[in-house]
C-alpha cells in the first residue's frame, strides 16, 4: 500500500551558528538530501522541496496608537525545488517509481546578515523544510518536514576568568549596599550565585526583606514597523528575611536557578523583528520609624547563551577528510634515489 512508502529530510547540520556579526559572517550552506522509500510500485506526480525562513508576529498594542494593530508576518528568506522537473501541472502524466530508495541531494546557502531562531508566547523567528510527494487523483500525498535552528557567535565567550560584577549604592546617607556577580554571562541551566550586602547608616531605617529576581524582557515589530512595549515575564526568583547585626555589613548568599528548557527561558536574541534581553532585579524592602514602608530596586544587565554556543565554542573545529592523500616523503626520496643512481636531495 502507499502508505507504506515514506518521505523524509536529511540534513548534515540541522543547528546552525553563524560567526560574526551580520555585516561580518560569511554565512553558510546547508546540504543534505530528500529520501523517498518506495515499497512497492506508485504513481507520483512530482517531488517538491520548500526551505522558507519567516518572522511572525501576534497584534499587539501600542500606546498612544488607538488604530486596530494586524500581526506582522515577513518572509526572510524562501527556496523551492521540484525534483521531477518543472512544478506539477493538471495536465502532467505521473510517472511511475518502483520499489527501492531515491535521494534528491540539495544546497542551500544562507546570507550572514539573516536573524537568529526564536520562539516565544507572542512571536517566533523560524526556519523549516518541507517536502511534498504528490500522487495523481484523491490519494493520499507523502509529506515531511524538517526545522533549522540559527545562532550566532560574536566571538570567543568570556572564561572563568572573567572580572565579577559589583553595583554598590547609597541611600540618602541612611543605607549603603552592594551587589556581587561572578560574571554577567550565563548559560542555560546554570545556576547564578548572588552576595548582597548592606550596612545600615541610620537608626531611622531598617531592611526587613530583600527579594531577587532573574527577569527576561521582549520587545516586537509591530505592524506599523515601530516597536511594541516591552513584555516581562519572570524566570526565577528567591528572598530572604534580613536579619542585620548590630553593626558592619552584614551579607547573605543567594543563588537564582536559569531553567534549561527553552520555553522557560531564552537565550539572549536582537534582530530587526524582536528584542530579547535578561537581567536580575534586586529589590530591598525598607521601613522607617513611622512603619512606612519604601522600595529599592536595582537592575542589574545580564547575557545568557544556549548550552549549543557554548559546546560549539568549546569544541575543536571540524575539517573535511583529504579525498588523495599526498605520498608519503621517504618514500618519494627513496623512489628518486632508484631512478637516478645516487641518492638525491629534495630543497624547498
Amino acid at each position: 500500500m502507499f502508505g507504506r512508502n515514506s518521505l523524509s529530510i536529511h540534513l548534515e547540520n540541522n543547528h546552525i551558528i553563524l560567526r560574526g556579526t551580520s555585516q561580518e559572517s560569511a554565512g553558510y550552506v546547508l546540504r543534505g538530501f530528500l529520501l523517498l522509500q518506495i515499497h512497492q510500485p506508485t504513481r507520483i506526480k512530482s517531488i517538491e522541496l520548500n526551505f522558507i525562513g519567516q518572522a511572525l508576529i501576534q497584534d499587539l498594542l501600542i500606546k498612544l496608537i488607538p488604530l486596530e494593530t494586524k500581526p506582522y508576518k515577513r518572509t526572510i528568506v524562501e527556496k523551492n525545488w521540484c525534483f521531477t522537473g518543472d512544478s506539477a501541472t493538471e495536465s502532467e502524466e505521473p510517472r511511475i517509481y518502483q520499489k527501492g530508495k531515491y535521494e534528491y541531494h540539495f544546497e542551500m546557502p544562507l546570507h550572514g546578515n539573516i536573524p537568529q531562531s526564536i520562539h516565544t508566547p507572542k512571536g517566533n523567528i523560524s526556519y523549516q523544510f518541507k517536502a511534498i510527494a504528490r500522487k495523481s487523483g484523491f490519494r493520499t500525498s507523502l509529506e515531511c518536514d524538517c526545522s533549522v535552528h540559527v545562532e550566532r557567535s560574536f566571538g570567543p565567550l568570556p572564561t572563568d576568568l572573567e572580572t565579577s560584577l559589583i553595583r554598590t549604592g547609597d541611600v540618602q546617607g541612611q543605607m549603603k549596599f552592594s551587589v556581587a556577580l561572578p560574571c554577567c554571562n550565563f548559560t542555560t541551566g546554570q545556576q547564578i550565585p548572588i552576595m548582597l550586602g548592606i550596612r545600615p547608616l541610620s537608626r531611622g531605617i531598617k531592611v526587613f526583606k530583600v527579594n531577587i529576581r532573574l527577569k527576561e524582557t521582549v520587545r516586537y515589530r509591530t505592524f506599523f514597523e515601530d516597536w511594541s512595549d516591552t513584555h516581562e515575564e519572570r524566570i526565577d526568583e528567591t528572598s530572604c528575611i534580613w536579619r542585620p547585626k548590630v553593626s558592619g555589613w552584614w551579607e547573605q548568599p543567594l543563588v537564582l536557578k536559569i531553567p534549561k528548557g527553552q520555553s522557560s527561558v531564552r537565550a539572549d536574541n536582537k534582530s530587526r523583528y524582536i528584542h530579547l534581553w535578561h537581567f536580575i532585579e534586586v529589590q530591598i524592602n525598607l521601613v522607617d520609624l513611622t512603619r512606612k514602608k519604601r522600595y529599592l530596586t536595582v537592575q542589574i544587565p545580564i547575557h545568557i547563551f544556549s548550552e549549543k554556543l557554548i559546546e560549539s565554542e568549546e569544541a575543536l573545529p571540524v575539517y573535511e577528510a583529504t579525498p588523495v592523500q599526498p605520498p608519503d616523503y621517504l618514500s618519494s626520496v627513496r623512489q628518486i634515489a632508484d631512478i637516478s643512481g645516487h641518492p638525491s636531495v629534495l630543497t624547498y
